[in-house]
């Protein structure tokens, strides 16, 4: 199928545009996190510059007017990690850059889910051959993503050694999931068609997957995708992270030679998935991007996507171990807080609303989850809650909370 966002191909090679903002320079201090952490912050400034990603050391600043948002540290995962605060009013009467992003006009992005790669890899099972799941993550895939010339006076900054200005999208802007969004659909568009590419290449010589095909064209309808019924793979990605699933047969050339490949030292078997695996990535090389190599999920029977480990051996999906212990220690936190006279507990929003997005991602997983969620997420709405926003949870909603800490 075609490729439908076609604005997106000039994005990609001359940037993205900013918002609409009142041309005036406004010079923000370092943020409350900088001040903590500042070798961590140090650290992460070197690296924007010894990869080349912005302009930096200007004893004035090097575009006019400019902007330049208070730049954070963060830890995620104990990892420290620079982000600008572009949603900080900084000067009165004058907008912040976040708050003049219109989330509404960017085209609508339907995201990919856990459920999908496990829904395929169950698909291609039914052909009663060996079938392989893999991934990998996309490096600094933000920081790959460029602003438009004219736009990147909003990215200004000033750091120890001097002014500078920041040429690619940066953590804290508002719209950079979205733009990152429909890049990541362009490029898994332009991965499935190699993919497609290979496979007639190298058509399977098993029976069983030809059999196997020929009934799923057999089953598609004029409007539905094609390729979506009579497929050897099923590849997609959210942002930065890709999942693949392939049927593994051995592979021959035009000639009906076996494939022999060096893969480790030793000399072995070419297979569809660890093609499809390798050509996923040289799509995304072409591009202009990379991938972590300390990330990789070689094709096997089991591999992690968005934190969830697809097990085709067991024929599960569980929350990886990581983000298992992480979820049961908020649960915890809260559990164990001082309750209120009648027995309900307190919790501040962000914590609540931090908390309801990471259960419903374990509720893709978990049976029974997304009932236990019913009066944990009213609350989170707002429902019973104290003056100031502080949010209530209610003895329902606590029972729910004793559940998940129990599964």
């Amino acid at each position: 199928h075609e490729l439908s966002d076609m604005g997106l191909s000039a994005y990609i090679v001359h940037g993205y545009p900013g918002p609409q903002l009142e041309r005036c320079a406004v010079l923000g201090p370092p943020h409350v996190g900088t001040l903590k952490s500042p070798e961590a912050f140090l650290k992460s400034a070197k690296k924007d510059q010894e990869k080349g990603w912005v302009r930096h050391g200007y004893r004035l600043p090097p575009v006019w007017p400019m902007r330049a948002d208070p730049m954070n540290i963060v830890f995620r995962n104990d990892k420290p990690r620079m982000t600008i605060d572009k949603t900080m009013q900084l000067v009165d009467g004058v907008d912040s850059y976040n708050s003049r992003i219109d989330l509404e006009s960017q085209p609508a992005i339907d995201y990919v889910s856990v459920s999908m790669l496990g829904r395929a890899a169950a698909i291609l099972m039914t052909a009663g051959v060996s079938v392989c799941i893999w991934g990998f993550d996309l490096e600094a895939y933000f920081r790959k993503t460029g602003k438009q010339r004219a736009h990147v006076w909003m990215s200004g900054f000033v750091h120890g050694d001097g002014y500078g200005a920041d040429e690619r999208v940066q953590f804290g802007q508002r719209e950079a999931p979205v733009l990152c969004g429909r890049q990541s659909c362009f490029l898994i568009w332009a991965v499935r068609r190699e993919l497609a590419r290979l496979d007639l290449v190298y058509p399977s010589r098993v029976a069983a997957i030809l059999n196997w095909l020929q009934h799923r064209s057999g089953r598609s309808h004029d409007d539905d995708p094609g390729w979506l019924w009579a497929t050897l793979s099923f590849v997609l990605m959210y942002v930065d992270d890709v999942g693949g699933v392939s049927i593994n047969d051995e592979l021959f050339d035009s000639s009906g030679r076996e494939i022999w490949v060096l893969r480790d030292g030793l000399s072995v078997r070419q297979t569809r998935g660890f093609l499809h695996f390798e050509a996923a990535i040289g799509v995304i090389l072409y591009f202009g991007h990379s991938d972590s190599i300390d990330k990789r999920d070689y094709p096997g029977l089991d591999s992690v996507f968005l934190g969830v480990t697809i097990d085709l051996e067991l024929l599960t999906l569980s929350l990886s171990a990581a983000k298992a212990l992480d979820y049961r220690s908020i649960i915890l936190s809260i559990l164990e807080s001082i309750p209120l006279p009648n027995g309900t507990i307190s919790v501040q929003p962000s914590l609540l609303s931090t908390l309801t997005h990471k259960l419903l991602h374990a509720a893709s997983v978990a049976p029974l989850g997304r009932q236990h969620l019913f009066h944990i997420m009213r609350s989170a709405r707002g429902e019973g809650a104290l003056p100031g926003g502080v949010r209530v949870l209610s003895h329902a909603a606590l029972r729910e909370l004793r559940w998940w800490e129990q599964v």
